[in-house]
């Protein structure tokens, strides 16, 4: 089973230069084949603002607890809260495995990410420039390479587009999470538990502010009026 990622480009990236400035410092440790020098530049430049933002997720991600939700969005808004119930034990659940799925994308990078280069002219999974980068399963889970289309590198998809699409495809490599696309966002059959899995909601902490990415969406689904 392989997983697939076309990538959109409706979130930004807002945190990564402020991350790189900071006085830690990130050096790139990917192993890379099949690229060209300009190519490998790119993917050395987006690996390194993916793992700073890891460090900056890992750092942050742990202060919004159950408590934090409590004082700065249950109460403002008038939502009921009501200790020990199933909504708030499913919340602490869902932290810790988000903690553990961006545990296990920061030590893949830190290791060495595997990226190897494709021609979307040659290569079939590419899709004929549709699709910028993958990872290939073998039952439950991944191949230890990320595969990077030439889209990928096209001069039309800019830096936060090939931050963002690393992130994803990370999520699948190192924690082996699936493209489920927010399906289990919904009104009447929310389930806040399979959102760890999701790549594409990983990829939504690959930039913006984390608190804001939660409200939109764990918190107003996971406690509606």
């Amino acid at each position: 089973m392989k997983k697939l990622f076309v990538v959109s480009t409706y979130f930004i990236l807002s945190f990564a230069q402020q991350i790189l400035a900071q006085s830690f410092e990130i050096e790139s440790v990917a192993n890379i084949r099949g690229c060209s020098t300009q190519q490998a530049n790119a993917i050395r430049s987006a690996e390194l603002a993916v793992a700073s933002r890891l460090q900056f997720v890992m750092t942050e991600f742990p202060k919004f607890n159950l408590e934090y939700v409590h004082q700065n969005f249950l109460i403002p808004t008038n939502r009921p809260f009501t200790s020990g119930s199933k909504e708030n034990q499913n919340y602490e659940i869902y932290l810790q495995k988000m903690l553990s799925v961006f545990s296990r994308m920061q030590n893949a990078t830190q290791s060495g990410v595997n990226f190897e280069c494709k021609d979307s002219n040659d290569e079939p999974q590419c899709q004929n420039g549709e699709v910028m980068a993958y990872v290939l399963f073998y039952g439950a889970h991944a191949d230890p390479n990320m595969y990077l289309c030439s889209g990928y590198f096209a001069a039309n998809h800019g830096d936060a587009d090939r931050v963002e699409t690393m992130f994803h495809e990370l999520s699948h490599y190192a924690a082996d999470t699936d493209d489920l696309a927010l399906s289990w966002l919904s009104p009447k059959n929310f389930q806040i538990l399979r959102a760890p899995d999701d790549a594409y909601h990983i990829q939504n902490f690959s930039a913006g502010l984390i608190q804001d990415n939660l409200r939109r969406q764990i918190w107003f689904w996971n406690w509606p009026k």
